[in-house]
């Protein structure tokens, strides 16, 4: 167990009892002034204060509900895109927060331009799910950690990188994730964030809105349908005020936000990052398309039928005419990334 962990993974950690330096050895990984050794279980870092903290999510189910599989070979692609057009040529270390089942770290691990990984999440079931996964491959580029994000035991100015793929949504304090990635990203560095977007779940509220009003009128709304439509209409608003409410009442909910663009915007300057971006990619789909996708995704959701919507097709087709073409809107995808540069 000791022998898989190699000098680079401690060389960036400090001590969370005195603040010294942690060196690894051929015993393990210690603190040099006071001795505080972390737990290794199959050589993931344990560096969990609480060690009863764990995710939400069904990590047995989690890959198949997502279609994980699908989306592995092209992931770690947009990641290294983004990166290319704001000037790099490779990157020498990163941090991933929230890696989950290792969708994303088995990409990274398969790019050259990715060099080391230091790869993190809170759930233990996940972190042995992700190594699993990746098994042996590239021993010497990655380094496996169960921490908490908002609490990281990193030398400020670690990485090159920071990097998390649908993770903010889903901690109740994101705003002290981006500070802890901005403290640990090096200057000249960024931290990079594929999240869902509101402007785009505006617009499906809205039609969902309209389209329930309509089928009301009709008499033709079924209880599956009416419960679909009334959740669509006010996910837009739930989710604004989970960012305005006391968060302590969003611990048990999984999905907690979907981010304005301008509120991260104002969040990134109050940090203090240089620059920020709002990053889509590949987009082929108008507004009015984005948004009954997305309304059809959540009638598949719950498996009931969505034919009823092609009545319904000049809706979308005036919203992609009326605000997507004047608001430039089209090319915003309901999953966008962020693009924090410091």
């Amino acid at each position: 167990m000791a022998k898989s962990m190699k000098p680079f993974s401690s060389s960036l950690l400090v001590c969370p009892k005195c603040s010294s330096a942690v060196t690894s050895a051929s015993e393990g990984m210690a603190c040099r002034a006071c001795s505080w050794s972390p737990e290794i279980i199959d050589g993931i870092v344990d560096l969990r204060e609480d060690k009863t903290f764990d995710t939400l999510l069904d990590v047995n189910a989690y890959d198949e509900a997502h279609n994980i599989q699908a989306q592995t070979a092209a992931l770690a692609n947009v990641y290294e895109r983004i990166l290319r057009e704001k000037g790099c040529a490779s990157v020498a270390n990163v941090f991933e927060i929230g890696a989950g089942s290792g969708n994303l770290t088995h990409g990274l691990l398969n790019s050259p331009f990715f060099c080391e990984i230091h790869t993190s999440d809170i759930s233990l079931n996940f972190m042995k799910l992700l190594k699993k996964r990746v098994g042996a491959h590239s021993p010497d580029k990655l380094s496996c950690y169960l921490l908490n994000a908002n609490n990281n035991p990193f030398r400020t100015a670690s990485f090159d990188l920071v990097l998390g793929h649908s993770i903010l949504h889903h901690l109740e304090q994101f705003e002290t994730t981006l500070e802890e990635s901005f403290r640990v990203t090096k200057p000249g560095g960024f931290c990079v964030f594929g999240e869902p977007v509101l402007d785009v779940h505006v617009f499906s509220g809205l039609i969902a809105s309209i389209i329930l009003h309509m089928e009301q009128a009709r008499g033709t709304l079924d209880r599956p349908r009416r419960m679909a439509l009334t959740a669509l209409a006010n996910r837009p608003q739930i989710k604004r005020d989970h960012l305005e409410s006391d968060r302590t009442d969003l611990r048990e909910i999984e999905d907690k936000f979907i981010f304005p663009i301008n509120y991260m915007r104002e969040l990134s300057s109050s940090i203090g990052f240089k620059s920020f971006d709002c990053t889509s990619f590949d987009s082929q789909l108008s507004l009015g398309e984005h948004t009954l996708r997305l309304i059809k995704h959540v009638f598949n959701q719950i498996k009931t039928n969505a034919d009823f919507l092609s009545d319904y097709a000049f809706l979308f087709e005036k919203l992609t005419v009326n605000y997507g073409e004047p608001m430039k809107m089209n090319d915003i995808t309901p999953f966008s990334y962020f693009v924090f540069s410091k």
